[in-house]
């Protein structure tokens, strides 16, 4: 099993905490965001761990993994820093994807390591005990999502209410090795697949792209769960986090 932790982003919503050190390498708890998730992937035995970088790269040097540096971090969004890695190695083995600013329990990774599907999704049922914590209108931060079956059917627009809200995508995906190239080449001809759109693929947004993907015919499953993971996205984010003591209520803390 290989994993890619995408951490090209600054987070500039995170204000001076990131002047200096990525997103990802902001403390939580006393330990980075990142950190928490490869003490995770290395207990679950997902030991060929890929971090795609960009701002201020060299943070990640101790720690001693294989990096992918996407030199146009600046003007580019998520999807063209995964498939700039996804061309840098190998597609010999299933893949999990995980953005560098969550953080997920034990319970969660095995479930997607388990998973046999072609495109899995990592889905939170129960996201509004979460985000009622962390907004006063949780949906002005919210994004659609529809389920069927466990096979999603859309995700990524903007909801007109909660019923246009089924889940919460965690950032978190597995690819089976055999869907890879796939992948790339919807990327790679993605105006071809989507000749109507006025969307730049190398600024769109991953739930955007999923979701055209889904337009497309491609069969996306999710991977429902309750709970067990957490989103920093604001210095709001940390402090509640720590003020609710959410690190250990979710047994994130392995």
């Amino acid at each position: 099993m290989k994993v890619i932790i995408l951490a090209a982003g600054r987070g500039t919503r995170l204000k001076d905490s990131t002047k200096n050190i990525p997103k990802s390498l902001v403390k939580l708890n006393n330990n980075t965001l990142i950190s928490y998730q490869i003490k995770n992937y290395k207990i679950n035995r997902c030991k060929r761990i890929y971090i795609s970088t960009g701002y201020k790269s060299y943070c990640f040097d101790n720690l001693h993994l294989k990096k992918i540096y996407n030199r146009k971090y600046q003007s580019t969004n998520m999807v063209y820093t995964l498939i700039n890695t996804l061309k840098k190695i190998k597609h010999d083995e299933d893949l999990i994807i995980s953005y560098g600013d969550i953080l997920f329990n034990s319970i969660i990774l095995k479930k997607l390591i388990n998973s046999r599907e072609q495109f899995t999704v990592v889905v939170d049922l129960n996201f509004l005990n979460l985000w009622n914590k962390r907004f006063i209108n949780p949906i002005k931060d919210l994004e659609t999502l529809k389920i069927k079956k466990n096979k999603i059917l859309e995700i990524g627009n903007r909801p007109n209410d909660l019923n246009d809200i089924e889940g919460q995508y965690l950032g978190l995906i597995k690819i089976n090795k055999k869907f890879i190239k796939k992948f790339i080449n919807f990327f790679e001809n993605f105006d071809t697949f989507n000749p109507h759109t006025t969307i730049d693929k190398n600024n769109i947004s991953m739930t955007s792209f999923i979701n055209l993907m889904i337009k497309n015919k491609y069969q996306v499953t999710s991977l429902n769960i309750k709970n067990g993971w957490l989103e920093v996205d604001n210095q709001s984010d940390l402090k509640k986090y720590q003020y609710y003591n959410l690190i250990n209520k979710y047994k994130i803390n392995l």
